[in-house]
């Protein structure tokens, strides 16, 4: 089963339906669902919505229950109960979540719909080596605080980053130190991508940082190899957040305020 309004940009499927048929047909459509999953394409939309399997392209679309708009689900006595769309501005509790959150125990899944977007002109990655964690954190936080949020982006160590440029033949072994390195992945319209690829070389040649461009099929090669990893779930799930704004300076903030605050009551008292 397959329906989809274009207009509200919502297509419903049925639970059973491959994810692989899903995007199939939306492509069809000039559509995209914005999950990328974290495991084997071929399954059913039920599978990856009880795992909750892991969306590489969280930091642009979110996690898979963030775009499911609404559930049909069959309730342990055999009823059916359907979750209504509800606005993203809505406020209460996500019954969606719930029914996902619940792996099943709650009923039976039996269509879902969801929210689409378009499909995107133009998909660029890019390498940019560094010296440091600090810079790569630094070149995210740029990039956010310039309205050009990344597709995903993966933090690579200075082994994994000679190992991806060995990989696209950019690296030479014992040429030059190894470096620690960022990749990431812009897209969306032509003109927009186009600007931002201008706006962060500029910022590389400012910040004295090598920046290299990969397209076509070495960049799937790159998301193949060298983002599905036994790590992925932890990264795509924790890294984001924690990468721009670590538990540890949250930390530090919360006892300067604890310090503050005791300093103050001290002084009224």
């Amino acid at each position: 089963m397959f329906s989809l309004n274009k207009q509200s940009r919502l297509v419903t499927v049925a639970a059973e339906n491959t994810l692989a048929e899903l995007k199939k047909d939306l492509a069809e459509e000039g559509l995209y669902l914005g999950y990328y999953p974290l495991d084997d394409p071929s399954h059913t939309i039920n599978h990856y919505l009880m795992r909750r399997i892991a969306n590489l392209y969280h930091y642009k679309y979110g996690s898979i229950a963030d775009l499911v708009s609404s559930l049909l689900v069959e309730l342990p006595d055999g009823r059916p109960f359907h979750l209504k769309d509800a606005p993203r501005a809505a406020t209460g509790p996500d019954f969606n979540r719930l029914v996902i959150g619940a792996k099943g125990q709650l009923g039976q899944l039996k269509m879902a719909t969801f929210r689409v977007v378009s499909l995107p002109e133009k998909v660029l990655y890019g390498i940019i080596l560094l010296n440091s964690r600090e810079e790569a954190r630094a070149t995210i936080r740029h990039m956010v605080g310039h309205f050009m949020a990344p597709l995903f982006f993966k933090y690579l160590d200075r082994l994994e980053a000679t190992t991806l440029l060995l990989t696209l033949g950019e690296e030479k072994e014992n040429k030059r130190e190894p470096r620690e390195a960022l990749l990431f992945c812009l897209s969306g319209l032509q003109e927009i991508v186009s600007i931002e690829e201008d706006e962060i070389s500029t910022y590389c040649q400012n910040q004295k940082r090598e920046l290299s461009w990969v397209a076509g099929k070495p960049g799937r090669d790159i998301v193949n190899k060298h983002i599905h990893s036994n790590e992925s779930y932890r990264d795509i799930k924790d890294q984001y957040r924690q990468f721009l704004w670590p538990a540890s300076d949250s930390h530090s903030q919360t006892l300067l305020e604890k310090q503050f605050f005791n300093r103050e009551i001290n002084r009224v008292g």
